[in-house]
């Protein structure tokens, strides 16, 4: 999840959603964790989702039931988008090899940013970039090489970052990561094999 507004940040978790509908998050990298079955959930016919918890939340579930977008306000002038997947699959280090096409959005107390990357992923899970551009023009690919890691359950991390979280999809086709970028922004990837 990536906030934006007065305050700024990432947080990731994982949680359970019961046959009642009712959500319980059963970890946070905050270290918050709402009661359990917090919120109840509800989908539309047309995949469209809304939370009792927090009346502005609304979201759409993808076509294969496997991730939902959401959009909420969560204060005074703060303003979330938080990714939902499903999990349950088994994941070993191949699945990660290939070329990924990277979407994110960045946000600072003073300034939001987009930018988009084309990487290549070898077996040895090292990152390349091979392309990229920002809103500030900048279309210098990263030097730099991310050796990353992909653990059974999909989750994604990134070695010497100890705030770089990933998640892959139960298609292993799409990941979504947060991570603090330099200048203080607060990050949020979506990122979609090609």
């Amino acid at each position: 999840m990536l906030n934006s507004g007065s305050s700024d940040g990432w947080k990731y978790g994982a949680g359970t959603v019961n046959r009642s509908r009712q959500a319980t998050l059963t970890s946070s990298s905050s270290g918050e964790l709402p009661p359990a079955n917090f919120s109840t959930l509800s989908l539309s016919s047309e995949g469209v989702k809304t939370a009792t918890d927090n009346a502005t939340s609304l979201g759409v579930m993808t076509p294969d039931k496997k991730t939902i977008f959401v959009t909420e306000t969560q204060g005074s002038n703060v303003y979330g988008l938080r990714i939902i997947q499903l999990t349950g699959q088994t994941f070993s280090p191949s699945d990660m090899v290939g070329t990924w096409r990277s979407h994110g959005l960045a946000s600072s107390s003073s300034s939001a940013i987009w930018m988009y990357d084309l990487s290549y992923i070898n077996s040895a899970g090292d990152q390349t970039h091979v392309a990229s551009i920002n809103r500030m023009g900048n279309t210098t690919p990263s030097a730099e090489i991310q050796a990353l890691t992909l653990g059974p359950t999909g989750t994604i991390t990134e070695s010497g970052n100890q705030d770089m979280h990933g998640q892959a999809s139960f298609n292993k086709d799409v990941a979504i990561a947060t991570k603090t970028r330099d200048g203080g922004f607060y990050a949020l990837n979506i990122i979609l094999k090609q």
